[in-house]
């Protein structure tokens, strides 16, 4: 918890300073912003069982922006969608077992082909402070992050088979005793939900000109403008809410199932006894693309800066 204050510290002592630095000369311009930004993702935990997982976010904006001296406020609001997949390449159960003529036996079931996913759908309010110079410019600050929709998954495929200790080989491939090498694993959705988390957030970009921006050419007198950039999102808060349920992967013999199946139940790894009490935090990096819309400048406005 104190490397989350150092960061907040830090970003509000950086704000100060680059409010500080601004010349009150009133060289200004207001604009409505869009973007759009893909990037890698991972939902990181300090479980000693369960890898963090790894996945992709997708965020689509619309705010406002505030240029004034080089000094820059940007702040709106964004959906966040993020998909996070856990490894299940550990998921193999051996349990002792006593077939229907009493000779006991080790049922093996391997379910290293399936995904364990979770999806969910914030609404992120960025409140970001920066500069720009000349055709660079960079934002930090916090995202306050809400979540608004979320499901854990588990989908893939198992295989089960038997092994006697008087005999060599597996049984395997024997649907009639529920022995088979491609069972779905198909559980129902698992609603799922964060707790509201705040993202600290850092982009560095390049504003692009009509023409090729390495050929130097710059006609950027136009009322709208175009950003590209590299960003950063760490969530600095637990976001998980949802207490664990189950084991990722059990027998479960109170569960209804088809004749000749044997009842395998799976649980979603953020909800698992495995997971803990463990806590959760979202990161992304990423490529961001904004649009800039000059609103209306008062009579006797000066010129965009080049």
């Amino acid at each position: 918890m104190k490397r989350q204050l150092y960061i907040l510290f830090a970003l509000l002592c950086f704000a100060q300073a680059l409010c500080a630095f601004t010349r009150l000369t009133a060289e200004q311009y207001h604009f409505i912003s869009l973007d759009g930004s893909l990037g890698y993702a991972s939902l990181i935990n300090d479980s000693e069982t369960i890898k963090p997982g790894t996945g992709v976010a997708a965020n689509i904006g619309v705010g406002y922006r505030f240029y004034r001296n080089y000094f820059l406020l940007s702040t709106g609001i964004e959906g966040y969608y993020l998909l996070n997949t856990y490894s299940m390449s550990d998921m193999k159960l051996n349990l002792d077992m006593i077939d229907t003529e009493g000779q006991p036996f080790v049922l093996t079931v391997d379910a290293t082909k399936g995904s364990d996913e979770c999806h969910s759908v914030s609404l992120n309010l960025p409140i970001l402070l920066g500069a720009e110079i000349k055709r660079f410019y960079f934002l930090v600050g916090p995202k306050l992050s809400y979540n608004v929709w979320g499901k854990a998954t588990m989908n893939g495929e198992m295989s089960l088979s038997a092994d006697y200790e008087r005999y060599i080989l597996p049984f395997e491939d024997m649907p009639t005793h529920g022995l088979v090498k491609k069972r779905p694993i198909n559980e129902p959705p698992k609603p799922l939900s964060w707790n509201f988390d705040v993202m600290a957030h850092a982009e560095i970009g390049i504003r692009l000109g009509k023409a090729d921006f390495l050929s130097g050419f710059d006609a950027f007198y136009s009322t709208t403008r175009y950003y590209l950039s590299v960003y950063a999102d760490y969530g600095l808060l637990n976001i998980r809410k949802s207490s664990a349920l189950d084991k990722r992967m059990k027998y479960d013999e109170s569960r209804q199932s088809e004749q000749n199946m044997i009842p395998i139940a799976f649980t979603p790894a953020i909800m698992s006894t495995e997971m803990g009490d463990a806590d959760v935090h979202q990161y992304q990096v990423g490529v961001k693309m904004t649009l800039l819309f000059e609103l209306p400048q008062k009579k006797g406005g000066t010129q965009w800066m080049h």
